[in-house]
């Protein structure tokens, strides 16, 4: 019993945690001036609309991490969902690095969500054997 409160403890934290990254990754992505995009390695950006739109797109899932942690129910409905957005960013960040663009930031990005989404994975068995 002990185990699983631990389990769910450390999930609760690590959602969140994830929810405050996407939360300032979106507000950044929404916010950010054009200049700050070039010291990503962004080619110059002539048009703001993908940039805010990828930061509202962070900051809706940001939300809908935080309302995977109001009950049990809404936890097991969402994470398996949740987890899947992780290594689908993973898979696609990677490739996008890998087949199109080298830029630090996407796979720093994508080994970032790779890693979001191993931890979650773990943290999911564990409560579920519990």
């Amino acid at each position: 019993m002990k185990n699983e409160a631990n389990t769910s403890k450390w999930l609760r934290i690590f959602i969140t945690l994830i929810a405050i990254h996407s939360f300032c990754v979106g507000l950044s992505l929404m916010l950010l001036q054009s200049d700050w995009f070039a010291l990503f390695g962004f080619a110059e950006l002539n048009n703001r609309f993908f940039p805010v739109q990828g930061g509202v797109f962070h900051v809706v899932m940001a939300a809908l991490y935080i309302l995977s942690l109001r009950s049990k129910t809404c936890l097991a409905v969402l994470l398996p969902f949740i987890i899947g957005v992780k290594l689908f960013a993973f898979v696609f960040l990677i490739s996008y690095y890998v087949f199109f663009e080298q830029l630090i930031v996407v796979l720093l990005s994508g080994i970032g969500d790779g890693f979001m989404g191993v931890i979650l994975l773990v943290l999911y068995k564990r409560k579920k054997k519990s």
